[in-house]
């Protein structure tokens, strides 16, 4: 039994499904299971059963459990007290939204920062939220629709977890598409010229759902960096993302659009645990990421 274990406990208990466990984990669902498990046989003991919900811990689980949280509450009391800043600056996660200046200011940052260790993994609002306030991320980039009528609900999340948020910008959304699309041969492209393509979206789910656009055609789900490479294929498809300038796109046989008619704005913003001092790394990326938007 090691740290790990635990976490993977804790997560299951308080998702109640190994399967939603192992997303916020970010891990694969039969690899949770066979730790799970394995830890079990160490045990002796059945930590959860099985419902029609998902799982719950049996009365064994829940007594190891209780005794287990506590052990993982002083770990990162004590990692906590005793990680450098040096040691702490040498490293980055980073989780949510990907975007084309995302990509621009992590490729910066490596310049600027070429000592330290930089992690990215894309996820939606929620659990980007979630895993910064736990502390699996040193920092966040979310993505909402500006101009919905409960934009203000966003903010107020971000607040209620304990976290401090910080603007990137907003911006009116463009479609990445490939240049023999038919939609690409005008300056903008329109919601209706869209409808007959194939969207393509990513894990953050920051597309057309997210502006509250319904496309009638087939939708591809790719992680967003793959999303590019893809196009080049699925040659009616389109991606939605931020502005990109059309002269990184140069010899990729791809183009960006600015949507005409799009309902709504995206608003991006960087988040963080409130209370905490970034390292000067940290600022630093927060720094670029302004700057490239």
């Amino acid at each position: 039994m090691n740290i790990s274990h635990i976490r993977y406990i804790a997560e299951i208990e308080k998702t109640g499904s190994i399967t939603k466990a192992a997303a916020n984990l970010f891990m694969g669902q039969p690899n949770l299971s066979k730790a799970v498990r394995e830890l079990e046989n160490e045990l002796g003991i059945k930590i959860f059963r099985r419902t029609t919900k998902g799982v719950e811990p049996t009365s064994e689980g829940r007594e190891f459990i209780e005794k287990a949280k506590f052990v993982l509450a002083q770990f990162c009391e004590l990692e906590g007290a005793y990680r450098s800043a040096e040691t702490a600056a040498k490293r980055l996660s980073v989780l949510g939204v990907y975007s084309g200046y995302i990509s621009e200011a992590i490729g910066r940052f490596a310049v600027y920062a070429s000592d330290c260790c930089f992690e990215f993994s894309e996820a939606d609002f929620h659990t980007t939220l979630k895993n910064v306030s736990e502390g699996y991320a040193d920092i966040g980039i979310v993505r909402f629709a500006a101009d919905e009528s409960d934009a203000d609900s966003y903010p107020r999340e971000i607040d209620e977890l304990g976290l401090t948020c910080e603007s990137v910008g907003i911006f009116r959304p463009c479609a990445i598409m490939n240049e023999e699309n038919p939609s690409a041969q005008s300056e903008t492209v329109s919601t209706d010229s869209l409808c007959g393509c194939t969207e393509i979206v990513s894990p953050s789910r920051s597309g057309g759902a997210q502006l509250g656009i319904a496309f009638k055609r087939q939708t591809i789900s790719v992680p967003g960096g793959q999303a590019v490479s893809l196009l080049r294929t699925v040659k009616n498809g389109f991606f939605i993302t931020a502005p990109v300038e059309n002269s990184l796109l140069e010899g990729s046989g791809l183009i960006c659009r600015p949507i005409s008619d799009s309902p709504s704005s995206f608003c991006d913003m960087i988040v963080y645990r409130r209370g905490r001092e970034l390292s000067a790394e940290q600022r630093t990326f927060c720094d670029i990421l302004k700057t490239k938007c």
